[in-house]
């Protein structure tokens, strides 16, 4: 039987980074690296005890969360500005655990296994034209954007928290 009641969570953050113009004002730039130590995380799994499907919050030992993160904004010329983000995360259990020890229906989540909903690359580019007169009160613009989500899993291993426990899908 899952716990009615669990703990509360605590993340540390190690973060070294910069921010700053260059080129004159034109270009804004930043970046960062971190490492995040994630104790006591939540996490929702399937109960394996009842005979329904049922759901519940668990506590896991430990996450480690190790990334950097790259953004600039760019004016180009006049009238032109073209902005970029790209991060890169590795987010994965970092201790060895054993949920429901002794019921015989014991799931084990292994150091190294990656972290649900965190995809390893996201990336996005915009570039902007602002056109040099009014209309309708407002300064019209065409806009291109492209983003891209690299893949993550739905749900740690083993601890699928859907009906008749399908694998984590990416």
């Amino acid at each position: 039987m899952l716990p009615i009641f669990f703990d509360s969570d605590e993340l540390t953050n190690f973060e070294v980074g910069y921010k700053g113009t260059l080129a004159d004002g034109s270009l804004f730039f930043e970046a960062v690296v971190f490492q995040m130590v994630w104790e006591d995380f939540q996490t929702q799994v399937d109960d394996p005890t009842p005979r329904v499907f049922q759901t519940g919050i668990v506590n896991f030992p430990e996450a480690t969360i190790v990334g950097g993160e790259l953004g600039f904004d760019w004016l180009a010329a006049e009238n032109w500005r073209i902005s970029g983000n790209f991060a890169y995360t590795d987010a994965e259990i970092s201790e060895t655990e054993t949920l429901f020890p002794g019921t015989g229906a014991e799931i084990q989540a292994i150091d190294g296994t990656q972290m649900p909903l965190t995809p390893e690359w996201k990336a996005s580019v915009s570039i902007e034209y602002t056109f040099p007169t009014e209309w309708l009160g407002g300064e019209p613009y065409l806009e291109f954007n492209y983003s891209h989500v690299d893949e993550s899993i739905n749900s740690i291993t083993g601890l699928e928290a859907a009906a008749l426990r399908p694998p984590p899908t990416v």
